[in-house]
């Protein structure tokens, strides 16, 4: 009997000179025990799909009782959390205490959903407490084995909102301070209403979603529950990806629910400052690129062979160059905001990419008045938040790829032409 499964790789043991006894985490079927023949040998087609921690579609077949893997394709490595030693290591806690709660054959959804996301979590989300990520887990795998705590309101009362509200530990109930003697001994801890309003999302919250309370991949998180069940595709243009500060880019391919209908576009010209160098690349499902291949055979002409090179060496190589890119920006960035800041200009500090978009309302006029009276009493130009739609008006956009130089001189510039401007309209 053949099998096809994404699954979850729990546990890797070697066996004889070259196979692998794997401990399987699947969709269908629960925890399943199955071997790798020949994995561990040079050039071994399954190999990546069969290492731990990895989250692969797999082909099984069943003979006398035991299952061997016949094909194996990883979907997801969980790479970010494999160069972080402390973080690997909390991820094979959570794959033990997987593997120990499973039960054979036994379908475990709201398991498996558990350990993806808190991998996912680990992985992606580097700004996530250890603690916090690993506190959320325990407490919602001790939901999944029948020790889920009382939470909704005081064990003894019934009250929904307790007065002062603590945790008894040993009973696992929460309770009004007044109503501590009716909850027995053992120690009781006050809990704070964030912490309180956390414990109830990770009891009672969807897994898919455990670390949504404090998450910036919320939206696209609610995104994949609105894409469920149906057709539809997402095409995320991520071509400032790597111009983020103080968080990491989550792609919407990163999430398990929405890895096979995500079309990534992206190119080199923001990441690796090759702007007109036209290079650019897509990554999709293969039915998808086979019919963008088509396209592009057909209708678009080749970028030049030199910049192709460029692009694989920017790719290889050139990781160290976007860290200190990215760093220079983040500089230029706080500067530009707390000046314009300085100056009046209100400005919200944005999270990535190199532009700012200022609120200029205060002055009275609008975007284009402003850019164009900007322009030519002092020669700096900046772009009116008109250009990008009705929501952009009383607002401009400033670019700070430049050299601190001159961001620092158009500072200048813009502080002289807003106190001209409010002279001449007698508030100076």
């Amino acid at each position: 009997m053949h099998m096809r499964t994404k699954a979850l790789v729990l546990r890797a043991v070697d066996y004889k000179e070259s196979d692998k006894i794997l401990t399987l985490l699947t969709q269908e079927s629960g925890k399943l025990t199955a071997s790798a023949r020949g994995c561990r040998k040079k050039g071994s087609p399954v190999a990546a799909g069969v290492q731990l921690l990895a989250w692969s579609d797999l082909v099984l077949y069943e003979y006398r009782g035991r299952w061997t893997v016949k094909e194996a394709a990883v979907e997801r490595e969980f790479l970010g959390l494999r160069r972080d030693v402390e973080r690997l290591a909390l991820a094979c806690y959570f794959a033990e205490a997987a593997e120990a709660l499973a039960v054979e054959d036994v379908p475990a959804p709201e398991l498996l959903s558990l350990v993806l996301n808190s991998l996912y979590a680990l992985d992606q989300m580097p700004q996530k407490p250890l603690a916090l990520v690993k506190a959320a887990f325990e407490l919602r795998l001790m939901c999944a084995a029948g020790y889920e705590p009382i939470l909704d309101g005081c064990a003894v009362c019934g009250a929904e909102r307790p007065e002062e509200p603590r945790f008894h530990l040993r009973e696992g109930a929460l309770h009004c301070a007044k109503c501590r003697g009716g909850v027995g001994e053992g120690i009781s801890m006050p809990v704070s209403p964030p912490v309180l309003a956390a414990m109830r999302h990770v009891v009672c919250g969807d897994a898919r979603r455990l670390f949504s309370f404090r998450l910036d991949s919320g939206a696209l998180e609610e995104l994949a529950g609105v894409l469920k069940d149906t057709n539809a595709m997402v095409l995320s243009d991520e071509i400032y990806a790597e111009l983020t500060y103080g968080q990491k880019h989550v792609s919407p391919a990163n999430l398990p629910e929405l890895y096979d209908r995500t079309i990534v576009v992206n190119g080199f010209s923001k990441s690796h400052a090759m702007t007109g160098w036209r290079m650019g690349y897509v990554c999709a499902p293969k039915p998808i690129i086979q019919c963008l291949t088509k396209l592009h055979q057909f209708g678009i002409m080749s970028a030049p062979t030199v910049s192709q090179y460029a692009a694989i060496e920017a790719m290889r190589n050139g990781d160290r160059d976007i860290e200190h890119m990215r760093e220079e920006y983040d500089s230029r960035r706080r500067y530009l905001v707390e000046n314009l800041r300085r100056i009046g200009l209100s400005c919200f500090e944005p999270k990535g990419a190199f532009y700012v978009f200022p609120d200029i309302r205060s002055t009275g006029l609008t975007s284009n008045e402003f850019c164009e009276r900007f322009l030519r009493e002092e020669r700096v130009a900046v772009i009116p938040g008109s250009a990008f739609g009705p929501g952009g008006e009383g607002f401009v956009r400033a670019c700070y790829a430049a050299s601190m130089k001159d961001i620092s001189e158009a500072i200048t510039r813009m502080d002289n032409f807003l106190t001209n401007l409010r002279r001449s309209q007698g508030r100076g």
